[in-house]
């Protein structure tokens, strides 16, 4: 079969992952393109319906979509042909454990899954960066040195790809499965993410006629293979396994033209004669890092004769780029993300809880299995003097999932200041906020996601029901009352600071210059789709409940003094009243002097009431003003909301020395 031969591949069954990607989208496109068939696609997807309804050019009556995540992969009872396992992350989260457990686990799960489906061979992608920073100006072979910094975190995509890799040799070695890892370097094309690679970047700014700066070297290269010279090369090394007798190989999948990411950027600015300019000031600096691969073994495998030059490339990415504007559908990978909606952080405000907080643990992590949820929970004790810290560090010592963060005292925002703290650590696609003390039931969370994914950005939980004191309960229908009524913006009922909040939501929350946040407050005030849910609120299950008279009282201050100014605006219009009536009444006082002089009342008491009545009034506007001029001097100081001590992760217990952001971003 000679390289360019793929009709092969009608009749076969594939099955993608990745496919919603950028590697995915292309081999979609390129099968389409030139109308090769295969009797079944099926491509593993969060959320089918948003890229169905995103790229209906990318469908056809061959492709269908089985729901779910790499990480949570099962066997669909079906057989395949090929399996292609494209699902990579090109961006490290935070948690670089995570990212690890996700690599790994992911590649073990499709293995176990292309074996089951008895595939005859499962392609891997893999990356370019297992390989050791290349110093040297030749390409990197399949048997140059790799990576091995076990020391930085920086490397663990590296390690973990390369660990993937072995763990495909293994399961090859000890079945009937072949496996081919593909070690991929750069493209070009559509659907290239502008924002992410510098071929991308520099071809965006050129087609604004905007100025470009490279920050690299001269002796910083990089290579471009055609998504179109990329795909073919896949789809061959598919159908020629099958006459390949080896059980296990690996391929350098990129191209060998190398070229310097000054040298890049002057070339797209040229091919798409951009009035943009390059600048270089780092261009003299002795930094090489040549990462080019050698592709010789996969171009005398494929026979292939030659690909797509670096100016088409640019030509086709550009081309991409201006209809993707003109329609307004060009989406980043964040945007995908959020869409598909299926991460969750849940931040937990604790006081002296370590008894609940076992109990939350395990219910939160019964809910997001049963959601089957990308999750992570973060405890923040505002304080505590009892032994949570020690509970919360054997609990991440468990579950990598679970972390806490500890502030240097008791806050007196509470759990605002621990919630706004757990926000700006959180990582997932939306945030639930939950109180320590179990009130907040976790297993409404599952209620709170279906109608996230139905669109709600803001999902709120509200108490109809409680149990507690009369006074509390009666004292809480009275205050979010006052509060609704009293508030700029409307305010829902009985709805406390449970709720989920989108990651869109979230960074809106953080971006707030406000010291003194009530959060239920700003959630209303920031807007978006929102919708409530109604859940019975129990008594503790331990300890004792702050919430007393004085607390309520507290909490409709913060509320009226930062949502509302109706109380300056009345204590204007009494003060007009009053003057108008003053006036009135010293009108009728001298007509009656002057006509009935004996009709003059007599005596204090009138004086005495006058007197008391004007004063207490004037008592009261000076109390408002003295309330809104505080909220004003509280917000010039400009203080940390909240102070980090300790971060627990893993079972460490990690000191915080200074925080690089603002505690309120």
């Amino acid at each position: 079969m000679s390289y360019h031969d793929l009709t092969n591949l009608t009749g076969k069954k594939i099955f993608l992952t990745g496919g919603t990607g950028f590697i995915g989208k292309n081999l979609l496109c390129y099968l389409i393109k030139h109308k090769i068939m295969p009797q079944q696609l099926t491509i593993l997807s969060r959320n089918p319906d948003y890229f169905k309804q995103n790229y209906p050019q990318l469908l056809a009556n061959w492709i269908d979509f089985a729901v779910g995540d790499i990480v949570n992969l099962t066997w669909n009872q079906q057989n395949y042909d090929y399996v292609i396992h494209a699902a990579t992350s090109i961006v490290a989260p935070p948690d670089s454990v995570q990212l690890f457990d996700e690599i790994i686990l992911g590649t073990k799960n499709i293995l176990q899954f292309a074996e089951q489906a008895k595939a005859k061979c499962l392609l891997n992608f893999s990356s370019g960066a297992v390989y050791q920073p290349n110093q040297q100006l030749s390409g990197l072979t399949e048997i140059s040195p790799l990576n091995q910094n076990l020391e930085d975190d920086k490397h663990t995509y590296s390690l973990a790809k390369a660990s993937s890799e072995h763990l495909a040799y293994l399961y090859s070695s000890n079945t009937n499965l072949k496996v081919i890892s593909l070690r991929c370097f750069c493209f070009g094309g559509d659907y290239l993410d502008h924002k992410h690679f510098a071929l991308g970047e520099f071809i965006q700014k050129a087609l604004n006629n905007q100025d470009i700066t490279v920050s690299a070297s001269k002796g910083v290269y990089r290579s471009y293979l055609s998504v179109d010279d990329l795909s073919k090369q896949i789809f061959s090394l598919l159908v020629k396994s099958e006459s390949n007798s080896s059980q296990y190989e690996v391929f350098n999948l990129g191209s060998d033209q190398a070229i310097s990411l000054p040298d890049l950027a002057k070339q797209v600015v040229a091919t798409l004669k951009s009035k943009s300019k390059v600048y270089t000031p780092n261009i003299d600096l002795p930094i090489v890092n040549y990462y080019v691969p050698n592709v010789d073994k996969i171009t005398n495998y494929l026979g292939i004769k030659k690909n797509i030059s670096l100016d088409e490339i640019i030509l086709a990415t550009a081309e991409f780029y201006q209809q993707q504007q003109a329609t307004h559908l060009l989406p980043t990978p964040e945007e995908v993300n959020i869409s598909s909606k299926h991460s969750l952080s849940a931040i937990i405000a604790c006081y002296n809880d370590a008894q609940a907080i076992p109990i939350m643990a395990e219910r939160l992590i019964a809910v997001f299995n049963k959601c089957n949820l990308d999750y992570e929970i973060i405890f923040v004790s505002n304080g505590s003097t009892d032994n949570s810290v020690e509970v919360i560090r054997n609990l991440s010592m468990i579950n990598p999932r679970i972390i806490g963060v500890t502030h240097s005292r008791s806050f007196e925002q509470t759990s605002q200041a621990s919630f706004l703290n757990g926000m700006a650590l959180a990582t997932k696609q939306a945030c639930v906020l939950l109180d320590g003390d179990l009130q907040d039931p976790p297993e409404l969370i599952e209620d709170f996601v279906r109608e996230w994914q139905n669109g709600y950005e803001i999902v709120y939980g509200i108490r109809h029901k409680r149990e507690a004191p009369l006074f509390v309960q009666l004292g809480s229908k009275i205050f979010y009352r006052l509060f609704d009524k009293l508030s700029s913006v409307p305010m829902p009922h009985d709805a406390g600071d449970f709720s989920l909040i989108d990651r869109r939501v979230v960074e809106w929350l953080l971006a707030t210059q406000e010291h003194d946040v009530l959060i239920r407050g700003m959630r209303s005030y920031l807007g978006f789709k929102h919708t409530g849910i109604k859940y019975f609120r129990p008594e503790r299950m331990f300890g004792k409940s702050s919430n007393n008279f004085f607390k309520l009282i507290m909490w409709l201050k913060k509320g009226i003094f930062s949502y509302s100014r109706k109380p300056l605006d009345w204590i204007t219009t009494a003060g007009f009243i009053m003057v108008s009536i003053t006036i009135i009444l010293a009108i009728i006082q001298i007509l009656i002097r002057i006509f009935e002089p004996n009709a003059t009342p007599h005596g204090l008491t009138t004086v005495i009431l006058l007197i008391m009545f004007f004063g207490s009034f004037s008592i009261l506007s000076i109390s408002i003003l003295g309330e809104y001029i505080a909220k004003i001097v509280e917000e010039t100081k400009n203080r940390p909301i909240y102070i980090r001590d300790l971060i627990i992760k893993n079972g460490q217990l990690i000191k915080i020395y200074h925080d690089s952001k603002k505690n309120n971003e």
